[in-house]
Protein backbone atom coordinates (compact mmCIF):
# COMPACT_ATOMS: atom_id res chain seq x y z
CA UNK A 1 0.00 0.00 0.00
CA UNK A 2 3.03 2.22 0.57
CA UNK A 3 5.58 1.81 -2.21
CA UNK A 4 8.13 4.06 -0.46
CA UNK A 5 8.57 1.05 2.14
CA UNK A 6 9.36 -1.30 0.16
CA UNK A 7 12.60 0.39 -0.77
CA UNK A 8 15.73 -0.51 1.13
CA UNK A 9 15.44 -1.06 4.61
CA UNK A 10 12.56 1.19 5.03
CA UNK A 11 9.84 -1.32 5.75
CA UNK A 12 11.94 -2.74 8.51
CA UNK A 13 12.91 1.00 10.01
CA UNK A 14 9.11 1.59 9.93
CA UNK A 15 8.11 -1.71 12.01
CA UNK A 16 10.89 -0.65 14.43
CA UNK A 17 9.46 2.44 15.00
CA UNK A 18 6.35 0.90 15.72
CA UNK A 19 7.44 -1.40 17.79
CA UNK A 20 9.32 1.20 19.81
CA UNK A 21 6.64 3.64 20.11
CA UNK A 22 3.77 1.14 21.41
CA UNK A 23 6.45 -0.38 23.97
CA UNK A 24 6.98 2.90 25.77
CA UNK A 25 3.41 3.60 25.29
CA UNK A 26 2.69 0.19 27.22
CA UNK A 27 5.01 1.44 29.79
CA UNK A 28 2.90 4.01 31.02
CA UNK A 29 -0.12 1.04 31.78
CA UNK A 30 2.71 -0.30 34.39
CA UNK A 31 3.04 2.69 36.97
CA UNK A 32 1.05 3.17 39.74
CA UNK A 33 -1.35 5.34 37.49
CA UNK A 34 -0.71 3.35 34.76
CA UNK A 35 -4.50 2.05 35.11
CA UNK A 36 -6.43 5.39 34.84
CA UNK A 37 -4.17 5.28 31.01
CA UNK A 38 -5.50 1.80 30.26
CA UNK A 39 -8.86 2.89 30.91
CA UNK A 40 -8.75 5.97 28.61
CA UNK A 41 -7.08 3.57 26.22
CA UNK A 42 -9.54 0.78 26.92
CA UNK A 43 -12.99 2.77 27.03
CA UNK A 44 -12.33 5.43 24.12
CA UNK A 45 -9.67 3.56 21.58
CA UNK A 46 -10.07 -0.29 21.83
CA UNK A 47 -14.01 -0.40 22.12
CA UNK A 48 -16.81 1.26 22.05
CA UNK A 49 -17.59 3.97 19.11
CA UNK A 50 -14.87 4.06 17.28
CA UNK A 51 -15.13 -0.03 17.01
CA UNK A 52 -18.94 0.10 16.62
CA UNK A 53 -18.01 2.74 13.36
CA UNK A 54 -15.69 0.55 12.01
CA UNK A 55 -17.85 -2.62 12.23
CA UNK A 56 -20.42 -1.10 10.34
CA UNK A 57 -18.63 0.76 7.70
CA UNK A 58 -16.96 -2.47 6.99
CA UNK A 59 -20.49 -4.62 6.42
CA UNK A 60 -21.62 -1.82 4.55
CA UNK A 61 -18.39 -1.91 2.40
CA UNK A 62 -18.43 -5.91 2.32
CA UNK A 63 -22.32 -6.40 1.76
CA UNK A 64 -23.51 -3.15 -0.32
CA UNK A 65 -20.63 -2.06 -2.46
CA UNK A 66 -18.46 -5.16 -3.06
CA UNK A 67 -21.30 -7.22 -2.91
CA UNK A 68 -22.77 -9.96 -0.95
CA UNK A 69 -22.94 -12.36 -3.98
CA UNK A 70 -19.57 -11.44 -4.90
CA UNK A 71 -18.18 -12.31 -1.03
CA UNK A 72 -20.11 -15.46 -1.24
CA UNK A 73 -18.52 -16.63 -3.85
CA UNK A 74 -15.40 -15.62 -3.16
CA UNK A 75 -15.76 -17.45 0.15
CA UNK A 76 -16.84 -20.43 -1.69
CA UNK A 77 -13.94 -20.50 -4.11
CA UNK A 78 -11.64 -20.62 -1.03
CA UNK A 79 -13.10 -23.06 1.24
CA UNK A 80 -14.72 -25.12 -1.63
CA UNK A 81 -18.03 -24.89 -0.18
CA UNK A 82 -21.23 -22.30 0.21
CA UNK A 83 -21.38 -21.46 3.78
CA UNK A 84 -24.71 -20.92 5.19
CA UNK A 85 -27.23 -18.77 3.88
CA UNK A 86 -27.44 -17.45 7.25
CA UNK A 87 -24.36 -14.98 7.04
CA UNK A 88 -25.68 -13.07 3.95
CA UNK A 89 -28.30 -12.19 6.10
CA UNK A 90 -26.10 -11.08 8.79
CA UNK A 91 -23.58 -9.12 6.30
CA UNK A 92 -26.67 -7.46 4.38
CA UNK A 93 -29.15 -6.71 7.70
CA UNK A 94 -28.88 -7.66 10.83
CA UNK A 95 -24.91 -6.46 11.91
CA UNK A 96 -25.19 -2.92 10.40
CA UNK A 97 -28.86 -2.80 12.09
CA UNK A 98 -27.04 -4.09 15.42
CA UNK A 99 -24.09 -1.71 15.54
CA UNK A 100 -26.67 1.31 14.52
CA UNK A 101 -28.67 0.18 17.72
CA UNK A 102 -25.74 -0.03 20.14
CA UNK A 103 -24.36 3.08 18.78
CA UNK A 104 -27.49 5.43 18.88
CA UNK A 105 -27.49 3.62 22.48
CA UNK A 106 -24.05 4.25 23.67
CA UNK A 107 -24.58 8.31 22.31
CA UNK A 108 -28.26 8.44 24.20
CA UNK A 109 -26.60 6.63 27.60
CA UNK A 110 -22.94 8.32 27.42
CA UNK A 111 -21.93 9.77 30.78
CA UNK A 112 -18.42 11.40 31.73
CA UNK A 113 -15.89 8.17 32.38
CA UNK A 114 -14.90 7.20 35.92
CA UNK A 115 -12.88 4.22 37.10
CA UNK A 116 -14.19 2.67 40.43
CA UNK A 117 -11.51 1.29 43.42
CA UNK A 118 -11.34 0.26 46.84
CA UNK A 119 -10.90 3.78 47.83
CA UNK A 120 -13.81 4.67 46.40
CA UNK A 121 -14.60 6.72 42.18
CA UNK A 122 -12.68 8.65 40.41
CA UNK A 123 -13.61 10.98 38.05
CA UNK A 124 -11.25 11.56 34.85
CA UNK A 125 -10.54 15.06 34.21
CA UNK A 126 -11.48 16.85 30.81
CA UNK A 127 -7.92 17.25 29.75
CA UNK A 128 -8.01 13.09 29.38
CA UNK A 129 -11.51 13.16 28.05
CA UNK A 130 -10.43 15.23 25.54
CA UNK A 131 -7.39 12.65 25.13
CA UNK A 132 -10.21 9.66 24.46
CA UNK A 133 -12.19 11.87 22.01
CA UNK A 134 -9.51 12.71 19.86
CA UNK A 135 -8.36 8.98 19.59
CA UNK A 136 -11.94 8.11 18.41
CA UNK A 137 -11.73 10.82 16.22
CA UNK A 138 -8.45 9.88 14.59
CA UNK A 139 -9.85 6.59 14.30
CA UNK A 140 -13.34 7.37 12.90
CA UNK A 141 -12.12 9.53 10.36
CA UNK A 142 -9.64 7.64 8.88
CA UNK A 143 -13.10 6.07 6.83
CA UNK A 144 -14.26 9.57 5.26
CA UNK A 145 -10.76 10.94 4.47
CA UNK A 146 -9.98 8.03 2.19
CA UNK A 147 -13.20 7.88 0.88
CA UNK A 148 -13.01 11.85 -0.32
CA UNK A 149 -9.08 11.53 -1.14
CA UNK A 150 -10.23 8.52 -4.02
CA UNK A 151 -12.88 10.17 -5.08
CA UNK A 152 -10.26 13.37 -5.74
CA UNK A 153 -8.27 11.10 -7.28
CA UNK A 154 -10.72 9.48 -9.69
CA UNK A 155 -11.44 10.94 -13.08
CA UNK A 156 -14.76 11.80 -14.58
CA UNK A 157 -17.88 13.44 -13.16
CA UNK A 158 -19.13 12.83 -9.67
CA UNK A 159 -21.33 9.58 -10.49
CA UNK A 160 -18.64 8.21 -12.38
CA UNK A 161 -16.00 8.58 -9.92
CA UNK A 162 -18.34 7.04 -7.23
CA UNK A 163 -18.77 4.07 -9.73
CA UNK A 164 -14.85 3.90 -10.33
CA UNK A 165 -13.87 3.34 -6.58
CA UNK A 166 -16.28 1.19 -5.83
CA UNK A 167 -15.71 -1.11 -8.91
CA UNK A 168 -13.77 -3.88 -7.25
CA UNK A 169 -10.57 -4.23 -9.76
CA UNK A 170 -9.57 -8.06 -9.53
CA UNK A 171 -7.05 -10.43 -11.11
CA UNK A 172 -8.13 -13.07 -13.73
CA UNK A 173 -8.61 -16.15 -11.47
CA UNK A 174 -10.21 -13.67 -9.09
CA UNK A 175 -13.25 -13.47 -11.67
CA UNK A 176 -16.47 -15.25 -11.74
CA UNK A 177 -17.83 -17.06 -14.59
CA UNK A 178 -20.04 -14.94 -15.07
CA UNK A 179 -18.04 -12.01 -14.87
CA UNK A 180 -15.93 -13.45 -17.58
CA UNK A 181 -17.95 -14.47 -20.39
CA UNK A 182 -18.99 -10.76 -19.86
CA UNK A 183 -15.70 -9.33 -20.52
CA UNK A 184 -15.78 -11.84 -23.38
CA UNK A 185 -13.02 -14.07 -21.55
CA UNK A 186 -12.71 -17.87 -21.46
CA UNK A 187 -14.10 -19.38 -18.50
CA UNK A 188 -11.64 -22.60 -19.74
CA UNK A 189 -8.10 -22.81 -18.06
CA UNK A 190 -6.91 -25.36 -20.50
CA UNK A 191 -7.42 -22.97 -23.57
CA UNK A 192 -4.39 -21.25 -23.84
CA UNK A 193 -6.15 -18.46 -26.80
CA UNK A 194 -7.63 -16.13 -24.66
CA UNK A 195 -6.57 -16.12 -20.88
CA UNK A 196 -4.65 -12.57 -20.10
CA UNK A 197 -1.76 -12.54 -18.11
CA UNK A 198 -2.02 -14.04 -14.34
CA UNK A 199 -1.88 -11.08 -12.92
CA UNK A 200 -3.42 -8.60 -15.16
CA UNK A 201 -5.76 -6.45 -13.22
CA UNK A 202 -9.52 -6.30 -14.68
CA UNK A 203 -12.52 -4.84 -13.63
CA UNK A 204 -15.44 -6.98 -12.58
CA UNK A 205 -18.83 -5.94 -13.50
CA UNK A 206 -22.26 -6.57 -11.52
Amino acid sequence: MIPTLRRGYNREFFIAGICAFNFLLGLTMVTNGGIYVFQIFDYYSASGISLLFMSFFECVAIAWIFGVDRFYDSIALMIGYRPLPWFKICWLVLTPLITVGIFLFMCATWSPMEFKHFTGTYYFPIWAESIGWIMVVVAILCVPVTAVVKLCQAEGTLRERWRQVTTPQLHYHQLRDKDKLAQGLSIDSSDPSTPPPPYSSVTQYD
